[in-house]
């Protein structure tokens, strides 16, 4: 049977994953961009060629974050274990940024449950938690590309149970503009020096 991961794409996973976590320079190199033409750095997130479905059914590849200070999280929507807790604060850092600070900073949340959050649910969670289209981008992607994100940012988390609940580690991790990962944290216990790395990545040119 022919594997559902494709071994081509394996490669450019590992090769990511080192490039993340070292700014040696890999195999692949710097890849443009499909939105721009300046290069994508090696060591970037966006380097992912994978294709995702936001909550309004249209299509986005990660690299189209680029410009904007990204925050993003892995959750599903129908969780009630740690994302509500990771959510939440979120949204109240969200509620905390000065105005200027909203124009170049996003959050991003990515369903760990692509089986369970549809176009339909994803949208239907925005309006509940009152997430606005400018600063808040939810996505789904296939099983093998939620997986691969997952690995490369260090969120692990089991099979769906019976019960409809899937069990992860809750991790929030800061974007620079180029999707370089400039910090993750397991949760915010301090919002302020959480708000000071926000304004210090958003106002860097790199």
């Amino acid at each position: 049977m022919r594997p559902t991961f494709p071994f081509r794409a394996l490669l450019h996973s590992i090769a990511l994953f080192l490039a993340l976590f070292s700014t040696a320079p890999v195999a692949f190199g710097d890849t443009p961009s499909n939105n721009t033409t300046k290069i994508i750095p090696a060591n970037s997130l966006y380097q992912l060629e994978s294709e995702w479905k936001r909550d309004d059914g249209s299509a986005l590849h990660l690299a189209d974050l680029r410009g904007q200070t990204r925050v993003l999280t892995l959750f599903f929507s129908h969780c009630n274990n740690i994302c509500p807790m990771i959510t939440g604060q979120l949204k109240t850092v969200e509620r905390e940024m000065p105005a200027d600070l909203h124009k170049r900073v996003g959050f991003v949340l990515v369903t760990l449950d692509p089986a369970g959050d549809n176009a339909e649910t994803l949208s239907d969670y925005r309006e509940r938690m009152g997430y606005s289209v400018e600063n808040w981008t939810l996505l789904r992607g296939s099983a093998d590309d939620t997986r691969e994100l997952a690995n490369l940012l260090g969120v692990t988390y089991m099979l769906k149970q019976e019960n409809g609940q899937i069990d992860h580690n809750g991790l929030i991790v800061v974007l620079d503009t180029e999707g370089r990962i400039v910090e993750k944290f397991a949760g915010i216990t301090d919002r302020k020096a959480f708000l000071a790395l926000l304004k210090k990545t958003a106002r860097q040119r790199r």
